[in-house]
């Protein structure tokens, strides 16, 4: 299940600076910035049947808004030629943190319910304790979809800079521009963007990374009928190893 998020998160450490404390601060302020940007313009601000499509195959298709019992959910499907359509559906969750210069809103994605198609032709839901356990067993998650991973004051044990990019081709021949964040002690970057659906781009050299985006043509292929049929997925108890 893990995969299903990576293609739309920031890594964890992407709220870390480095160098002197002043430096690192100033990075993770930009991070912050980027983060709440992020989370308006390539997710509130999506309209139904937007699409982003990466380098495996793999199409994100935002599926529009829903009042619940749980608030107002905004959902994304993804599937593939590998994997099950699955859909998760999350909340915008801002979050008062405080940092060295006071109070500041943090805006988070905060999944509420996830729709898997199992084999059978069937879809399960997990919600409450079932999604929380699954979530706990994917262990850490990035910063913008696990609030309680935001480090305050900032991680300064990577250098990380924060450049801007105009003009990035896409694979498909798209232009866009967006930001290459750097992490100069590991070597590795991505980019990001405002500009496309759920923001994230990557890196060429990694899988997954954008190729392509638009808007109309998929359907779902979980509906608001399957949704309403859904099983309800039960929370799986941790068995130590060695335990059947």
């Amino acid at each position: 299940m893990k995969r299903f998020f990576t293609l739309i998160l920031f890594l964890a450490t992407l709220l870390s600076g480095g160098g002197n404390d002043t430096a690192c601060q100033a990075v993770a302020e930009k991070l912050h910035d980027l983060q709440n940007h992020i989370v308006t313009r390539s997710f509130t601000e999506l309209e139904k049947g937007d699409w982003a499509r990466y380098d495996d195959g793999t199409i994100a298709l935002y599926l529009g808004q829903k009042r619940t019992p749980q608030g107002m959910l905004y959902g994304i499907e993804f599937r593939g030629s590998k994997m099950p359509a699955a859909q998760v559906w999350y909340a915008i969750v801002d979050r008062q943190i405080r940092g060295q210069a006071g109070a500041v809103t943090f805006r988070t994605l905060d999944p509420r319910l996830i729709y898997l198609r199992v084999g059978s032709g069937g879809v399960m839901r997990l919600e409450g304790p079932a999604l929380a356990m699954a979530l706990q067993r994917m262990g850490p998650l990035s910063t913008i979809l696990t609030p309680g991973q935001i480090m305050i004051p900032p991680d300064c044990s990577h250098e990380t800079e924060v450049l801007p990019v105009t003009g990035y081709r896409l694979a498909e021949g798209q232009f866009i521009d967006g930001v290459k964040i750097v992490d100069h002690t590991t070597g590795g970057w991505i980019i990001v963007s405002t500009k496309v659906p759920f923001g994230f781009v990557g890196n060429p050299g990694t899988t997954p990374h954008l190729v392509a985006y638009g808007h109309g043509g998929p359907a779902p292929r979980i509906d608001e009928r399957a949704r309403r049929s859904a099983r309800a997925m039960p929370p799986i108890p941790y068995l130590p190893a060695g335990m059947p």
